[in-house]
Parts: C-alpha cells; sequence; structure tokens
C-alpha cells in the first residue's frame, strides 16, 4: 500500500498511543458486568432455596406415605392401628432416626441414615394420623405435614418465609 507521508493508515499505530491491547476495561464497562452478575445471582439464588427446601420437604412425603401404608399392614396382621407420639427434639438440620423404639419395629420402620424431621403417628377413633415436623431452611421455624388415615390426604402447614 502507498500513502503519502503523514497520512493516516489504520495498519500502523501512532508512537506512544496505546494499543488496543494496552488500554483494559473502562470503568463503565466494569459497572455492566458487575450489574449482570448481580442480577444473574439476584435472580438464582431465591430460586435455588426454593428448590433446596422442595427436596428437603419431599422426605416427609415419602416417609408419611410409607408409615400409613405400614398403619395398614399393622392393621390387616394385628386388627390394630399401632401409636407412635412423636418424641424428642425436631432435627436441626438432620439426626438420626430413632428405629428403636418398640412402636417402630412393631411397624417395621426401617431407616438408614439420618432424616430431617420428627416423626409421629397418633390413633383416635378407628383412625390414624403421621406426622412428620421439620425446619427446612434452619431458621427456626418448623413446617408440619400430616396424613390422615381415612383419607390419605395430606395438610401441609408450612414455615412461613
Amino acid at each position: 500500500m502507498v500513502t503519502r507521508v503523514g497520512a493516516y493508515d489504520p495498519g500502523v499505530s501512532m508512537p506512544g498511543a496505546p494499543s488496543a491491547l494496552d488500554r483494559g476495561f473502562t470503568l463503565i464497562e466494569l459497572c455492566y458486568v458487575v450489574t449482570v452478575i448481580t442480577l444473574l445471582a439476584a435472580i438464582t439464588v431465591p430460586v435455588y432455596d426454593v428448590l433446596l427446601r422442595r427436596a428437603r420437604a419431599d422426605e416427609a412425603h415419602a416417609f408419611l406415605h410409607d408409615l400409613a401404608h405400614a398403619q395398614l399392614r399393622a392393621l390387616r396382621d394385628h386388627g390394630e392401628y399401632v401409636a407412635c407420639p412423636p418424641e424428642g427434639e425436631v432435627p436441626d438440620p438432620v439426626a438420626a432416626f430413632d428405629s428403636d423404639r418398640a412402636c417402630w419395629k412393631q411397624l417395621g420402620v426401617i431407616v438408614e441414615g439420618p432424616v430431617r424431621f420428627r416423626y409421629g403417628v397418633t390413633v383416635a377413633d378407628g383412625s390414624f394420623s403421621v406426622t412428620a415436623e421439620g425446619d427446612l431452611d434452619g431458621d427456626g421455624e418448623t413446617s408440619l405435614y400430616t396424613l390422615d388415615g381415612r383419607t390419605f390426604a395430606m395438610d401441609i402447614r408450612d414455615e412461613l418465609e
């Protein structure tokens, strides 16, 4: 390419002028990046918290149905339901399940590993109800899940945020 002396040539950098590699990021560009990261965090953290609470609540749903079916087996095999009132404190955050209690053994309940809820079974008026109480997010407020033995309907008194 032929150019005149002193003419602008985009391929040649001027001496003393910073090149594109040397100049870095401007403050405005950094502000944009920080804003985008903040927005992403503001959206994902609450969603993650909700998903975590749902996953923890699934333990109660599954175990309450298992206990209800164990009660139906006890009625079939022995002619009566087995009462097993909740004992101890609500686990914080998890605790070993007390499988050594006579009522749990009579129901044939075997739990391996820790649980997040305190479970219990009450018997009244020819039926039973199974309860699970636990703290899903570690704030000291508990959720209570109750399964009615007549209808197998689940009543949830969830902790308020």
